[in-house]
Protein backbone atom coordinates (compact mmCIF):
# COMPACT_ATOMS: atom_id res chain seq x y z
CA UNK A 1 0.00 0.00 0.00
CA UNK A 2 1.38 3.40 -0.98
CA UNK A 3 2.13 6.05 1.65
CA UNK A 4 -0.68 8.34 0.44
CA UNK A 5 -3.15 5.45 0.68
CA UNK A 6 -2.08 4.74 4.28
CA UNK A 7 -2.46 8.43 5.20
CA UNK A 8 -5.88 8.57 3.57
CA UNK A 9 -6.96 5.38 5.37
CA UNK A 10 -5.69 6.68 8.73
CA UNK A 11 -7.56 9.96 8.19
CA UNK A 12 -10.76 8.09 7.29
CA UNK A 13 -10.55 5.90 10.39
CA UNK A 14 -9.93 8.93 12.64
CA UNK A 15 -12.81 10.77 10.94
CA UNK A 16 -15.14 7.85 11.71
CA UNK A 17 -13.98 7.68 15.35
CA UNK A 18 -14.59 11.41 15.78
CA UNK A 19 -18.05 11.09 14.25
CA UNK A 20 -18.94 8.15 16.52
CA UNK A 21 -17.69 9.95 19.64
CA UNK A 22 -19.60 13.16 18.96
CA UNK A 23 -22.73 11.17 18.04
CA UNK A 24 -22.52 9.35 21.38
CA UNK A 25 -21.99 12.61 23.31
CA UNK A 26 -24.91 14.33 21.59
CA UNK A 27 -27.22 11.39 22.25
CA UNK A 28 -26.17 11.19 25.93
CA UNK A 29 -26.95 14.91 26.31
CA UNK A 30 -30.47 14.84 24.86
CA UNK A 31 -29.78 15.57 21.19
CA UNK A 32 -30.29 13.47 18.07
CA UNK A 33 -27.95 13.29 15.09
CA UNK A 34 -30.02 13.13 11.93
CA UNK A 35 -27.25 13.08 9.31
CA UNK A 36 -25.75 9.88 7.95
CA UNK A 37 -22.41 8.71 9.33
CA UNK A 38 -19.67 9.86 8.89
CA UNK A 39 -20.84 12.98 7.01
CA UNK A 40 -19.90 16.53 7.90
CA UNK A 41 -21.43 18.92 8.62
CA UNK A 42 -23.33 17.00 11.24
CA UNK A 43 -27.05 17.78 11.43
CA UNK A 44 -28.41 17.67 14.98
CA UNK A 45 -31.79 18.25 16.60
CA UNK A 46 -31.95 19.55 20.18
CA UNK A 47 -34.85 20.65 22.36
CA UNK A 48 -35.46 24.39 22.43
CA UNK A 49 -33.43 25.99 25.20
CA UNK A 50 -30.94 23.11 25.36
CA UNK A 51 -27.44 23.91 26.61
CA UNK A 52 -25.95 21.38 24.19
CA UNK A 53 -25.13 23.92 21.43
CA UNK A 54 -23.13 26.03 23.93
CA UNK A 55 -21.28 22.93 25.18
CA UNK A 56 -20.39 21.92 21.63
CA UNK A 57 -19.12 25.44 20.91
CA UNK A 58 -16.93 25.25 24.03
CA UNK A 59 -15.43 22.04 22.61
CA UNK A 60 -14.47 23.94 19.47
CA UNK A 61 -17.25 22.94 17.08
CA UNK A 62 -18.73 25.56 14.77
CA UNK A 63 -22.47 25.45 15.55
CA UNK A 64 -25.09 26.98 13.27
CA UNK A 65 -28.84 27.03 13.93
CA UNK A 66 -30.37 26.26 10.55
CA UNK A 67 -34.03 25.91 11.46
CA UNK A 68 -36.71 24.46 13.69
CA UNK A 69 -38.77 21.31 13.58
CA UNK A 70 -41.39 19.52 15.68
CA UNK A 71 -41.21 16.00 17.03
CA UNK A 72 -43.79 13.77 18.58
CA UNK A 73 -42.33 12.37 21.81
CA UNK A 74 -43.68 10.61 24.86
CA UNK A 75 -44.00 14.12 26.35
CA UNK A 76 -46.19 15.27 23.46
CA UNK A 77 -45.42 17.46 20.45
CA UNK A 78 -42.23 19.44 21.10
CA UNK A 79 -40.31 22.11 19.23
CA UNK A 80 -36.65 21.36 18.38
CA UNK A 81 -33.81 23.50 17.03
CA UNK A 82 -31.95 22.08 14.03
CA UNK A 83 -28.19 22.66 14.14
CA UNK A 84 -25.29 21.97 11.85
CA UNK A 85 -21.87 21.30 13.31
CA UNK A 86 -18.69 21.94 11.42
CA UNK A 87 -15.47 20.12 12.21
CA UNK A 88 -13.74 21.28 15.41
CA UNK A 89 -11.49 24.32 15.23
Amino acid sequence: MAYSDRVTMRFAVEHQRLWAAINKYIHENGGEVTSLPPRWPLRVEVAEGSSLPAKLSEFGYHTYIVGKTTRVTYKGVLQFDVLELGLPK
